[in-house]
């Protein structure tokens, strides 16, 4: 008896969250937009806007070891490994940032590449990051 009360629980708390996402998708439809009728050649922003980009170092780093690649290795999940190679073409990715005409750039510093073992510290580690910023201050980023 108790497995019928508890099928017709879940059956019914399935079909009403089925009723609220058919009620909210009709109530407030997702916008589609025609590409075709927006004109963007009127386009305008104001001056001083702020173009740019951001990165996270585990995902452009890569080949360290920290809390996101042992998340990785606990589920199962592709490695990062050497992710883009970021660390060693940073020049390269500033000049395609200042070629694109960025004027901002938010980024992360990895605490495993600057500590690699509780009280190591890596002072190469901390210079090219200081690089890093001089470089961008220098571009105008």
């Amino acid at each position: 008896m108790w497995e019928y009360l508890l099928l017709s629980a879940v059956t019914g708390l399935a079909a009403l969250k089925l009723s609220l996402i058919l009620y909210r998708r009709r109530t407030y439809p997702e916008p589609h937009y025609d590409w075709d009728q927006i004109d963007t050649d009127s386009l305008s922003f104001p001056d001083g806007f702020y173009w740019g980009s951001a990165t996270a170092a585990h995902q452009v780093e890569g080949n360290l070891t920290n809390n996101w690649s042992a998340h990785e290795e606990r589920k199962n999940l592709e490695r990062s490994g050497a992710a883009c190679d970021h660390w060693n073409r940073w020049k390269d990715d500033f000049q395609m940032m200042s070629d694109l005409g960025l004027n901002s750039y938010r980024f992360s510093i990895e605490w495993s590449r600057l500590e690699p073992e509780p009280g190591e510290w890596n002072v190469k580690a901390l210079e090219v990051y200081s690089d890093m910023i001089d470089d961008l201050i220098d571009r105008g980023i």
